[in-house]
């Protein structure tokens, strides 16, 4: 992508940098973010469909086959931990309330566990 700064990262410092002073700012910086959010995918070739209009996040079949990945990179990397499978497990829901097409049928702590011995083999530690 061409310039400096990628939309995403400069989406997410402005979304953790302003800090707001009470409950009417506090609506009033989400749903400017939402907005911000909604802007930033259909930039990026988002299909309006794939937008959910109440956060503006990506919620297309793409997105969802990224997020997986990335889970399951971060636990053959390092291992599951009671943390990994926590957030992992609200990840999934908040995907299921979204888009159940897509979980159905996908679970992702069952997948956990072979990305754990994934994890085990490179490490060298895996048993039996």
């Amino acid at each position: 992508m061409a310039g400096k700064y990628h939309p995403r990262r400069v989406r997410d410092y402005y979304a953790h940098a302003l800090k707001p002073h009470g409950p009417a700012e506090w609506a009033d910086q989400r749903t400017s973010m939402a907005d911000a959010y909604t802007a930033l995918c259909l930039h990026l070739g988002v299909n309006i469909d794939d937008i959910d209009p109440s956060d503006g996040l990506d919620y297309s079949r793409r997105q969802y086959d990224e997020v997986r990945d990335s889970w399951r990179d971060l636990i053959e990397q390092h291992g599951i931990s009671a943390w990994a499978a926590r957030e992992m497990t609200k990840t999934f829901e908040r995907w299921a309330d979204r888009r159940p097409q897509y979980t159905d049928g996908d679970n992702w702590l069952k997948l956990a566990e072979g990305w754990q011995l994934t994890h085990l083999d490179r490490k060298g530690e895996r048993h039996g």
